[in-house]
């Protein structure tokens, strides 16, 4: 297997392996993999586990790019999995499904051309490669499973076949957010995220494991050598990890310090239902002395993150935490008087929103309300909001910083994307732009690469970077 010796070795390799794959190319074929006629056929649901899947295969000089041998050291194609278990009927939350069996490959809406290819990094190429064949690519890689493994439909009921394309659908979105920012560790993390999640229901992890290997292998078999070899350590990491015990996450409450009490009451009254009650408590503390922004960060903040260590550990379900995240936003809005109340500066201005697929926002709601608490006018725009529509409000606003979230790492993507349509604008090419969110607690470099003046976990911290950058000026790129 070929491998990455230099920087310029890179670039011609890459080049010439690269130009397969350009989507106007005529080199592109489009060929079928088919399981070993040896293995017994089993029928999964209206498919058949022998069907065949279009995928790309790569074509050099004509000739397709032979399968590379596979090796346990290599941490992708290990097939030593033990496949027996009991019985599971749990998938993580994932996109929206493609139709299992499709061979229809999605053409990215940009071409690749030669010179955008020799710019990428090879495991930005594998991203974009991965990013357009998707359907295929999943698809070839969940008919790998059912071969290696007949009990899946078996112990995975109806619709099996199915559940794991949603399911590997959703590791290929984390792995292509984490490729294009050559960043393995956030992978990792997204895998660990979803371990802890099949364990807290009981479902054992070596169907995801599994999983993961196969789509392994069917990208080392699939895209050109520098693209494979870029995401080899992405397996790799993941991978060993499978086997290991799994931490267990200690309680967002700890962090509540002397309303502790309040927070636990708070939280037990949501869950039984009785949102007026919890709001009164609440308000009463507020009533008796206690400032909004403690009320924020040591009641309403680890509740909302307690909720959500609730649902990961299939102690809460989607319902429960909807209802309470709901009652929250409600008192937010009851508390908001106070924070409106707050002495206001003039010359101040910040938006805050959610970058677009991002439909989380009490996090980002709170630090518009710090803004607002410190004296600034805060334009709040709330989730997804598409990047044209938020440069256009910087500018009616006249705004002087923009703060963004994200809250997933396929999120991301998008916060790169926003934040190059504020710098595209002359108008507002100078703002400076913070961003923040869980997705950025798994590096804390992220926001370098994504172009951001900088990023803060907590909400104080993140006025205080919004007065420095302001008053210093965005520095000149």
């Amino acid at each position: 297997m070929s491998s990455l010796r230099s920087a310029s070795s890179t670039s011609s390799c890459w080049g010439r392996q690269a130009m397969s794959f350009l989507w106007c190319g005529a080199s592109i074929q489009q060929t079928k993999l088919k399981k070993n006629s040896t293995t017994p056929e089993t029928t999964i649901g209206s498919q058949s586990a022998s069907r065949s899947v279009a995928i790309l295969r790569v074509s050099i000089g004509g000739r397709a790019r032979p399968p590379r041998e596979h090796t346990a050291s290599s941490g992708i194609g290990d097939d030593r999995v033990c496949c027996q278990g009991s019985g599971a009927s749990f998938v993580p939350p994932s996109p929206s499904p493609c139709p299992a069996g499709s061979s229809a490959l999605t053409v990215p809406a940009n071409p690749l051309t030669m010179d955008t290819v020799q710019r990428k990094q090879p495991s930005e190429f594998a991203a974009e490669i991965i990013h357009g064949s998707a359907r295929a690519l999943v698809s070839a890689s969940v008919e790998r499973m059912f071969a290696k493994d007949p009990s899946l439909p078996v112990r995975w009921g109806s619709g099996a076949f199915q559940k794991w394309v949603s399911e590997l659908h959703a590791r290929v979105d984390q792995l292509i957010s984490a490729a294009r920012l050559h960043r393995p560790a956030v992978f990792v993390a997204n895998t660990d995220w979803a371990r802890r999640a099949y364990a807290a229901r009981n479902v054992e992890e070596k169907d995801l494991a599994l999983g993961l290997m196969c789509l392994g292998e069917v990208l080392e078999e699939e895209l050109p050598a520098p693209a494979a070899d870029a995401l080899r350590p992405y397996f790799k990491g993941a991978l060993a990890h499978f086997g290991t015990p799994l931490e267990d996450e200690p309680s967002p409450l700890d962090r509540c310090g002397e309303h502790t009490d309040l927070a636990v009451r708070y939280l037990t009254r949501l869950l039984e239902g009785k949102r007026e009650v919890a709001s009164g408590l609440i308000l009463d503390a507020v009533a008796s002395g206690v400032p909004v922004d403690r009320i924020y960060l040591q009641v309403l903040g680890p509740v909302q993150d307690e909720l959500g260590r609730l649902w990961l550990a299939g102690e809460v379900h989607v319902g429960e935490e909807h209802y309470c995240t709901a009652s929250t936003m409600h008192v937010m809005s009851q508390l908001y008087p106070v924070i409106a109340a707050a002495p206001k500066r003039d010359g101040r201005t910040v938006l805050a929103a959610s970058v677009e697929g991002n439909a989380h926002e009490i996090g980002i709601r709170m630090v518009s309300d710090f803004f607002e608490l410190a004296g600034w006018r805060s334009i709040y725009l709330g989730t997804s909001i598409p990047a044209d529509d938020l440069v256009q409000t910087m500018i009616d606003f006249e705004v002087d910083v923009v703060c963004l979230s994200a809250m997933l790492t396929v999120h991301l993507d998008v916060v790169g994307d926003t934040i190059n349509a504020v710098r595209a604008e002359p108008r507002t090419a100078d703002i400076p732009v913070i961003v923040g969110g869980k997705a950025f607690m798994l590096d804390p470099d992220i926001w370098k690469d994504l172009g951001a003046d900088g990023s803060e976990r907590h909400p104080v911290d993140t006025v205080d970077l919004a007065e420095k950058l302001v008053t210093a000026g965005r520095p000149k790129v």
